[in-house]
């Protein structure tokens, strides 16, 4: 169990910093880094389902 809650305490933190960073990125790269990395997790996404084919 408390594994559990090590890995949901990482995980909530990753996504606060993730957030953080769009906001950052929004606000003074007018989106341009946020939009690179959706494309690369698109991008990832894709290659995944092509792998598992």
């Amino acid at each position: 169990m408390a594994r559990l809650d090590r890995a949901m305490r990482g995980l909530v933190v990753f996504a606060l910093l993730f957030a953080l960073g769009a906001v950052i990125d929004a606000v003074y790269f007018k989106g341009r880094h946020l939009d690179d990395a959706q494309k690369a997790l698109f991008g990832l996404t894709s290659l995944k389902h092509q792998i598992g084919r």
